[in-house]
């Protein structure tokens, strides 16, 4: 029998198969009378899963009904969508490859200011970025809305509460060009002024990014109806009159942070 010689290394290929990544094969030189170690090294291409989750600022449970996007930055530098949904009851799972993505709301939920966008990295399967509410700790990116408020007063022309006066909330587009309510159409919200009820807030019944009109149906005995009130509220949760469209004795009051809620007020 010939036997090698023991200094003349024997060339041998070694084939190892992954499930998910497929064979990797590799020529090992082993040499007579040693302990060769072999270690191959799989990365797995399947993609990384992240969390999605949506919150109010300083809430603990999921905000639903908020619409959401997640695009991915290409090659060339332009971002392309990847998935849009809307947020439910537990946070939403989506897996990606390695690459940039960037997390956008395209509507809030009523009495919602819409979120900045957040831009995070995936590389390894590990996420990272510098934006507020990236976790990899969890593979969780949290955007956060913050709530706002509409507080609409109905007093007299010195200041004082008026009782008895409904004024009711529609959107712009139930009004025809005219001013004057569509056929058929509902208020969103109502209120009646009254001792107990000096104050209400409008802000669950309005969507940041939209425009609304304010209309007194009934004044107190003695008065007589108030002029429509037409705002938008902004992206970012404060309102802004819209020019020649508001009565000329209503105070507005743009709006002010307050306990992490926008503060809005049309007396």
């Amino acid at each position: 029998t010939n036997m090698p010689d023991e200094e003349t290394p024997a060339t041998s290929q070694i084939t190892a198969e992954d499930e998910k990544t497929g064979n990797q094969k590799g020529d090992v030189n082993v040499t007579q009378g040693t302990v060769s170690t072999v270690t191959f090294t799989n990365k797995y291409s399947g993609g990384t899963n992240i969390n999605i989750s949506k919150k109010a600022v300083g809430g603990t449970a999921e905000l639903q009904g908020a619409v959401l996007k997640l695009s991915e930055k290409t090659a060339a530098g332009n971002w392309t969508d990847k998935e849009t949904w809307e947020s439910g009851t537990t946070p939403k799972q989506i897996t990606v490859s390695d690459g940039t993505y960037m997390l956008e709301e395209v509507s809030a939920p009523n009495g919602y200011a819409l979120s900045d966008s957040i831009t995070f990295e995936v590389s390894g399967g590990i996420l990272s970025g510098t934006n507020t509410g990236i976790d990899p700790t969890v593979n969780t990116v949290t955007m956060q809305d913050k709530p706002f408020a509409l507080r609409v007063t109905k007093t007299d022309l010195d200041g004082t509460d008026l009782a008895g006066a409904t004024i009711d909330l529609y959107r712009e587009d139930q009004l025809d060009t005219d001013g004057k309510l569509k056929a058929g159409e509902i208020a969103i919200n109502s209120w009646t002024s009254s001792a107990t009820s000096k104050q209400y807030n409008f802000g669950g019944s309005l969507q940041a990014g939209r425009t609304y009109v304010l209309i007194e149906t009934n004044a107190p005995e003695g008065y007589i109806c108030a002029k429509n009130i037409t705002f938008t509220v902004n992206n970012n949760g404060t309102i802004s009159a819209v020019t020649g469209k508001v009565d000329v004795n209503a105070v507005i009051t743009p709006g002010a942070v307050m306990e992490n809620m926008i503060a809005n007020a049309i007396t």
